[in-house]
């Protein structure tokens, strides 16, 4: 039992059973890497955001990746999404829409390219 004890204790922090153990060894294997620092991940991100998204939605990643490196992983946040349209389009959020797209579409953008930060690191 010794050497599950500790496991066990996750696992109750976790949710109880509800867990598996494997999925407790992926968040202790996660923990155990080296942190990537986010300008690496920003720039691995980038590589797909440029094949990937029209001129227009590049131009506004790339501002919202820049705001990640120099600010931290809260500019991803999703109340973060209208102030940094805001900035980017002073204050212009028709002009954001005639870029970006509809609102929705937006807010598809703005969260499904954060993906990119974690995937290109994970390999």
């Amino acid at each position: 039992m010794g050497r599950w004890r500790g496991t066990l204790h996750l696992c109750s922090a976790l949710g109880g059973w509800k867990v598996g153990a494997w999925w407790v060894k992926e968040i202790v294997r996660a923990y155990a890497q080296q942190p990537i620092p986010r300008e690496a991940r920003a720039q691995q991100a980038r590589l797909y955001i440029h094949s990937r998204f029209t001129s227009k939605q590049q131009l506004f990643l790339d501002f919202v990746l820049q705001h990640y490196v120099t600010m931290g992983v809260q500019e991803l946040a999703q109340d973060k999404l209208t102030p940094l349209l805001c900035l980017r389009y002073q204050n212009s959020i028709a002009d954001a829409v005639a870029d970006l797209g509809r609102p929705k579409v937006i807010g598809q953008l703005f969260s499904g390219f954060q993906n990119y930060l974690y995937e290109a690191t994970a390999r």
